[in-house]
């Protein structure tokens, strides 16, 4: 009896990682779990529809929060940044600091 291994089985864990981080492997986005055949409509974890595409969506938001959170952060940053050098400089100048 010959038994059959699917490519799944076959590679190792380190290529199965660079297979999800590829995008060649399906990978349900709920619980990231994958999916064990390119053609299946919802993850048998969690029931997710994995055909669904929700992608595009997912990027723009979190592209949209790294740029608020970066705003949020930068700019008091600069503020402080700025702030101190403004002293440094006027202590230089009264000759109290290098």
């Amino acid at each position: 009896m010959a038994t059959d291994t699917s490519d799944h089985e076959r590679r190792t864990v380190s290529e199965r990682a660079e297979a999800r981080l590829n995008g060649e492997v399906p990978i349900c986005r709920r619980c990231g779990v994958e999916v064990p055949s390119e053609n299946a409509e919802a993850c048998a974890s969690c029931g997710f529809d994995v055909r669904s595409e929700h992608r595009g969506k997912m990027r723009f938001w979190g592209t949209l929060t790294g740029l608020l959170v970066m705003t949020v952060v930068g700019i008091p940053l600069a503020v402080f940044t700025g702030w101190a050098a403004l002293k440094h400089r006027r202590a230089i100048k009264k000759g109290v600091a290098e």
